[in-house]
């Protein structure tokens, strides 16, 4: 009885083993972990913006499946490790792709904003433009209104003081009226306000006219400035006041040159023009950077001013000096019908005429006449 026993145990262990070695091993982990990350949610990120990358990941992952399935544990446990760096690298790719699409619509969002910006810089320039305009408009007119007539002086003192201002009103319609031609020869008015002008200097050489005609003298400024007016509504070529804010930029940039405004245009200074009665080197380099920017706009003409220090300076030096400085500005190349030479001598004095810093008077004003208003 205990030796049929023994065989069946015998038999029943030979059949275990028989059945043991029929069975396959065990499923790899690589491949276990192939399908978790080819199942990740970045997975669909890599198969929508790597798809070449996740399909060569995939195809990997499959032939590890049919490699196992086929009994090719080896292969199967290869090509899951293979499909696992793959899916990395499409996920690398995913990210790569994702970060450029940001990238891109960060730099479009930033151009759409750049174009916003410079259509709101252009409007509000065009607005402070056409402001500009309006309240050289409003000053034009306020000035065009017949001035109130001046009482008495009440002393010597005072009427000197209003000689003086009359003879600065003088020179300025006299500038005024020379700009208003400058834009047109024709210009309405200007040939009455300049007769007007002749009895006005007429009186201010007497040696001490009395009174003093500051009246006279505000109303033919008035008239010149009503010209020069006129002169730019019927100029061929207009500008905008923005081309005049761009002038002024660019020569407040150049440095050297202290441009302001006045109502003929921009004004540019130049100090120690002449050594020795000829112009100096630094003034010619001067002259040079203003004859380069005038060519560039060639609508505002030049009006020349050469004020003085001292009241012995002769007018003829005073017109010689302009001239050289026209000579200078001809020779680049601008017509000599754009160019106007004033002798100021020392009618405007910038300090005053006996101070320690009276040389400071003595410079060249040129005035780029604004064809626009």
């Amino acid at each position: 009885m205990s030796r049929s026993i023994k065989l069946l145990a015998s038999a029943a262990l030979a059949l275990s083993l028989g059945i043991s070695a029929c069975a396959p091993p065990p499923r790899p982990a690589v491949m276990a972990e192939a399908s978790q990350v080819g199942s990740a949610p970045a997975a669909q990120e890599a198969a929508e913006l790597a798809p070449q990358a996740f399909a060569h990941a995939e195809k990997l992952r499959k032939l590890a499946e049919e490699a196992y399935a086929n009994e090719d544990f080896v292969g199967a446990q290869l090509h899951a490790e293979r499909a696992i760096a793959a899916y990395h690298h499409a996920h690398a790719l995913a990210r790569i792709a994702r970060a450029t699409r940001m990238s891109e619509e960060a730099n479009a969002a930033l151009r759409e904003s750049d174009e916003k910006l410079a259509v709101t810089e252009r409007q509000l320039a065009e607005a402070m433009a056409e402001v500009e305009a309006l309240e050289l408009r409003i000053q034009v007119a306020k000035d065009a209104l017949p001035p109130t007539p001046s009482a008495p002086a009440s002393n010597y003192k005072r009427e000197l003081a209003r000689l003086a201002s009359a003879r600065s009103l003088a020179l300025d319609a006299r500038l005024l009226c020379a700009a208003a031609k400058l834009l047109s020869k024709e210009a309405a008015g200007v040939g009455e306000a300049e007769a007007s002008l002749v009895a006005l200097e007429s009186k201010l050489a007497e040696p001490k006219p009395s009174p003093a005609p500051i009246d006279e003298a505000s109303r033919v400024r008035a008239a010149c400035l009503a010209s020069l007016t006129a002169a730019r509504r019927s100029a061929e070529t207009q500008t905008s006041a923005g081309q005049a804010d761009a002038l002024l930029a660019t020569l407040s940039n150049l440095g050297g040159f202290e441009p302001f405004r006045d109502d003929r245009g921009i004004v540019v200074t130049l100090r120690n023009v002449f050594r020795k009665g000829a112009l100096s080197k630094e003034a010619e380099d001067r002259l040079h950077e203003l004859g380069r920017l005038a060519k560039e706009h060639p609508s505002f003409p030049l009006q020349i001013v050469v004020h003085a220090a001292s009241p012995k300076t002769s007018k003829a030096t005073l017109d010689e000096q302009g001239a050289a400085v026209g000579r200078v500005l001809t020779a680049m190349g601008l017509p000599a019908e754009r160019l106007h030479v004033e002798a100021a001598g020392t009618t405007k004095p910038v300090v005053d005429p006996s101070g320690r810093d009276r040389d400071r008077n003595e410079r060249v004003e040129i005035v780029l006449v604004n064809p626009g208003g």
